[in-house]
This record gives C-alpha cells, sequence and structure tokens, in this order.
C-alpha cells in the first residue's frame, strides 16, 4: 500500500530531502517491518499471554484460593523482566557503495572506511551501554522469577504453582513487548504519514478531458513555476494542449502523448528488449521494439551484441555506452508513438561523436511530433521552429536562428561564443 502511495505521487515530492530514495527505501523496509511486527507477532504474543494469563489464574483459584493469593503478592517482581542509532554510519556505506567506482577511482577506500569508523563510534558506545542494562536487567528479572518460584515452592502445591507459573511467564513475556510497541508507534506514523497524504497529481485518476486526435499544439501563457529551493515562487499560468487547458485532462493520457528523453536516462537492470518495450508498459510487440530502435539508431549496435536485444543492460545501463543507453531511452519513448517529445538535455552529456550518432536518431524521431527540447548545444536547437532564449529565469527572446542572429542580442552572443570555443 505504501509502495503504491509513492509511485503516485507528484515528481516534486520526490525533490524534497525527506523524500530521497534512500529515505523512501528505509520507511519501505524497517518501517514497515517495524508495523508488521507490531500488528503480527507481537499481537499475536500478546494475546496468547492473555488468555494464559486469564486460564492459569482460574485454575489456580480453583485448585487454591489461598496459595494463589500468595503467589500473585509476588507477581510484581515480574514486572522487572518487561523492559529487558546506526543511521550516520549507514548513510556513509550507502553513499560509499553507490558511488564506488568514484571511491575506487580517487582510491578512498581507506577515507571511507575511516569516517564510516567514525560514525560507527556513537552507536557502538550507546549499544555497549544498552548491552549492559539490558543484561542487568535480564539477570534480575530472572533472579526475581525463581524467588517466585522458590516462594511458591515453599508455599505450597505444584499444581496451583505450574498454572501461577505460566501466568508469570505470560505477563513478562507481554512487559517485552513494550519496548516494541514504542518503536513501531514511531514507525507506523512514518507510514501512515505517506498513506495519508494525497498526491497533488495522481496519475490513477481516470478524471478529465481526453482528446481523440492530438494535432500537438502547446501554448504556455504567462507560466511561472518553483523548485524546492526556490519555494516562494508562486505557482502561476497556464498550458494547453489543441486549445485545451492540461489541468482539465486525464493526467494518464495526457502523460501517454508525451515521450521523455533526459540527459541521463535511467534504464533497469533488464533486457534492451524490456527497456524499450517499458515505454508502452511492457506491452510493446517485438515488431514495435525493433521498429522503435530502428528508428532511434539502436538496432544496429543491438543487432551486433552476443546476446542481441536479450542483452542485460546492468544497473541503471551500466554495461552500455553513453550513446547506446541515450539511444536506448530514445527508443523507449518513441515506441509509444507519442505526439508530443520531450528532450531535456539529450545530448549534453555525451561526446562529439555519440552526440552525432543521437542527434541523427533525434531527428529522425522528431518527424510529424511536436518537440520541446531544453538545451545548450547549438547544434541541437538551430533547426527549431521557434527558439526561446531563458536569462535569469525569464524569457528574453523568441525566434528562428537566423532572426535571433540577425538581433545581435543574447542568443547573438551565446553563438559567437559557442563558435569561438569550437574553433579554439
Amino acid at each position: 500500500m505504501c509502495f503504491e502511495k509513492v509511485v503516485h505521487m507528484e515528481v516534486s515530492w520526490f525533490d524534497e530531502a525527506e523524500h530521497s530514495s534512500g529515505a523512501i527505501g528505509a520507511r519501505l523496509s524497517s518501517d514497515a517491518a517495524a508495523v508488521r511486527a507490531l500488528v503480527g507477532d507481537a499481537l499475536g504474543l500478546l494475546v496468547q499471554n492473555v488468555a494464559t494469563v486469564v486460564g492459569c489464574l482460574v485454575i489456580a483459584f480453583e485448585a487454591s484460593w489461598q496459595l494463589a493469593l500468595i503467589v500473585l503478592a509476588l507477581a510484581p517482581l515480574l514486572g522487572l523482566n518487561g523492559y529487558k542509532l546506526y543511521e550516520e554510519a549507514s548513510q556513509v556505506a550507502s553513499d560509499a557503495v553507490g558511488s564506488i567506482r568514484t571511491v575506487a577511482s580517487f582510491c578512498a577506500e581507506k577515507k571511507v572506511m575511516e569516517l564510516y569508523q567514525k560514525k560507527c563510534e556513537k552507536p557502538i558506545k550507546t549499544g555497549i551501554r544498552r548491552g549492559i542494562i539490558s543484561g542487568i536487567g535480564y539477570g534480575i528479572s530472572l533472579f526475581m522469577l525463581y524467588t517466585v518460584y522458590a516462594c511458591s515452592f515453599y508455599a505450597g502445591a505444584r499444581l496451583v504453582l505450574f498454572a501461577l507459573s505460566m501466568a508469570a511467564m505470560g505477563i513478562s513475556q507481554s512487559g517485552s513487548l513494550v519496548l516494541d510497541s514504542a518503536k513501531s508507534k514511531s514507525a507506523a506514523a512514518s507510514i501512515f504519514a505517506i498513506l495519508d497524504r494525497k498526491s497533488q497529481i495522481d496519475p490513477s485518476d481516470d478524471s478529465g478531458l481526453t482528446l481523440e486526435e492530438v494535432q500537438g499544439e502547446i501554448e504556455f501563457k504567462n507560466v511561472s513555476f518553483k523548485y524546492p529551493t526556490r519555494p516562494d515562487w508562486q505557482d502561476s499560468g497556464h498550458i494547453s494542449l489543441d486549445g485545451k487547458e492540461i489541468k482539465s485532462m486525464q493526467i494518464k493520457w495526457l502523460r501517454q502523448q508525451m515521450g521523455l528523453v533526459s540527459q541521463e536516462p535511467v534504464l533497469f537492470n533488464d533486457t534492451i528488449r524490456a527497456n524499450i518495450a517499458y515505454g508502452k508498459g511492457g506491452d510493446a510487440t517485438e515488431a514495435e521494439v525493433i521498429a522503435a530502435a530502428e528508428l532511434a539508431n539502436a538496432h544496429n549496435f543491438t543487432s551486433s551484441l552476443q546476446e542481441g536485444y536479450d542483452t542485460i543492460v546492468g544497473e541503471r545501463g551500466i554495461q552500455l555506452s553513453g550513446g547506446q543507453k541515450q539511444r536506448v531511452a530514445i527508443a523507449r519513448a518513441i515506441v509509444k508513438n507519442p505526439k508530443i517529445l520531450l528532450l531535456d538535455e539529450a545530448t549534453s552529456a555525451l561526446d562529439a561523436e555519440s552526440e552525432k550518432v543521437v542527434q541523427d536518431a533525434l531527428e529522425r524521431v522528431m518527424v510529424n511530433r511536436t518537440t520541446v527540447v531544453v538545451a545548450h548545444r547549438l547544434s541541437t536547437i538551430k533547426g527549431a521552429d521557434l527558439i526561446a532564449v531563458v536569462k535569469n529565469g525569464v524569457i528574453a527572446e523568441k525566434g528562428k536562428h537566423e532572426a535571433l542572429l540577425s538581433k545581435e542580442g543574447d542568443y547573438a552572443s551565446l553563438v559567437a561564443l559557442h563558435t569561438s570555443a569550437s574553433t579554439s
């Protein structure tokens, strides 16, 4: 339930520090497990112990109420048995493992280990202190338990002793749940904080407008938006698709009309075929996958691999080069035949040779699609129908490449700077 809620949150929710992948992962694993322990094992044990206590007390009082009262007077001693920070260190370990190539390339293993050991010092001391206290408490609780046994033997009959011992054990075990319940309480609060939150942009919401045919005419009107780093900025303005406000449209349908290729494509640790088919929810046919790969200039290099389309790309596509990953991402974006293509710095992380191959693929897939490009490289944008130059957070100039050059404004300055950098 928690994971389902997380994947339906709006994208900006994940930009907040407390909603990083590591934090969400912890809440899905440790917190959920703690809640399960509270309502699963602990609750079952509690019911069992309550039944044991009640049953044994009935037996004891039936056999000898005088002896039962004597032993019950000693029962409070058993209560002592009922109460018998590695976060920073885990973060260091997680960062080191996640960036292991960087750590290795800078020979920083020793530095990471020193940092990890330093972060571990406080939790170790805390653990030792808790261990000593817990050990002493456990010893005292056992001493009290056997003291009760001794007194009970001295006082009377074996039958009543056995029944009351079982009741005492039930009381003792129930007391040990107090600490787990306290931990589980905060874990439950963490889990239900996610479950109770309503996503501001929920793709599972089926309400909203859909268009029978998309022309791809996009219009921005006085659009302003905020990032987590500038929370005081007001969200405002309107975006329309084919003359219809996108806020009135069904979110899932609207996203199906768009294909996204970002600067650093995220590929899943699966086959090339599965990664491309993912663009269509995994339902793409073999013919559709190959057609998309051919259009994205990905078919030739894929076919040359020993396993072909069954090649596992590795975690985050590590088995492929930057240009290959980007072409797989392009194929994934176009396999659902989107009317709108979003390119967010799609070639900026590539070398010149890879950029040329990827740019050729992009020019082929742009045909008959409305394409919105965010880029710094001149080769990516100079053929656009409309170029918007952004300066200090606002649009400074708009127009085609030649028209903007003739204005000799900010765009012309950027082109001149790019040209001089290329020649030098």
